[in-house]
């Protein structure tokens, strides 16, 4: 029956094609193995798929995730940073919190805040190898119809999401204790948990569309480099060029930093002038602190979504 098949066929005719003008048996396997990317009928058609997206995720959260979970190296590749930077953030800045009424004091804490805000942009490249280097697995899986590039994407999502959360907690409740921050705990970890989200769906969104993990180790730092130039702090937003002043609402950072200074000096007056800190650092013009958290998770949305429509591209190549 396979022999007579018009699937048979086509696998002879692309076997056949791939492997001419072979100069030997060597160079023809080589060629064949750069063509069959998972399926010999790599053709760049929609894929009928085996399972449900539901059964799909929860496939590989059994599997996958799980064994991740476990597995010293990948914890380690998530936690030590977090680790490190609290460690130091907790001892530099000790007790800087109950000392923001004076002008010197409340530049030490906003330095602080800016830097959880803007520390997991870089962490993030932490997730771009585990993707990069599963690509091939993807790209045959999804041939083979075990799941759809959508289904396959969430999951990983949904792994490192779940992965943040007790490491989030740690290090926001291990700097809100030590240096006495103000304000609420609550907002504060949550603005800091969405943010790393945004950077994992920043990541992968990059890693899928990257040719190669170089490319992808360049692209990241950028972007994320250029994003911390407007947040607001290195240059508060009316010294901003007028050509410049449309970026800052297109920077997922600009709105978490703003947020998390809401939180910490809601209407604090230590410079003078009887100005408040918010108005020093022209943040009474961002949106409130909820709506600053409605906008990051937006921004959640639509990287979720770019990393998602660059996997499908890459799986359809």
């Amino acid at each position: 029956l396979w022999a007579s098949s018009e699937l048979a066929a086509r696998e002879a005719s692309a076997v056949a094609a791939a492997v001419a003008g072979a100069k030997d048996e060597c160079h023809a396997a080589r060629l064949l193995n750069e063509a069959a990317q998972g399926s010999l009928a790599w053709d760049g058609r929609e894929r009928p798929v085996a399972t449900s997206f539901v059964k799909g995720v929860v496939t590989l959260f059994k599997y996958r995730s799980k064994r991740n979970f476990t597995d010293a190296e990948y914890i380690g590749a998530r936690l030590g940073d977090k680790i490190l930077y609290g460690l130091i953030l907790a001892t530099l800045f000790w007790g800087e919190g109950a000392r923001q009424r004076a002008e010197k004091r409340v530049t030490n804490t906003v330095g602080l805040l800016w830097f959880v805000v803007i520390l997991p942009g870089y962490s993030a490249a932490a997730y771009i190898p585990q993707l990069v280097m599963e690509k091939p697995i993807v790209l045959r899986e999804v041939a083979d119809g075990c799941y759809s590039p959508w289904t396959y994407l969430f999951s990983k999502m949904l792994e490192e999401f779940l992965a943040l959360l007790p490491f989030s907690l740690a290090f926001v409740g291990l700097l809100y204790g030590a240096i006495a921050l103000q304000g609420s705990f609550w907002i504060l970890w949550f603005v800091n948990y969405v943010t790393a989200c945004v950077g994992v769906a920043i990541a992968y969104w990059i890693a899928a569309a990257s040719p190669n993990i170089e490319a992808a180790n360049a692209l990241l730092p950028t972007y994320v480099t250029i994003n911390i130039l407007f947040t607001g702090y290195l240059i508060v937003f009316d010294d901003i060029p007028a050509a410049w002043r449309w970026y800052p609402f297109t920077n997922f950072m600009y709105y978490g930093f703003t947020a998390v200074m809401r939180n910490n000096f809601d209407n604090q007056h230590p410079f003078s002038g009887a100005r408040s800190v918010l108005d020093y650092y022209d943040i009474n013009r961002s949106p409130e602190i909820w709506h600053s958290v409605v906008i990051l998770l937006a921004f959640l949305l639509l990287f979720a979504l770019l990393a998602g429509d660059a996997l499908h591209r890459l799986t359809r190549k």
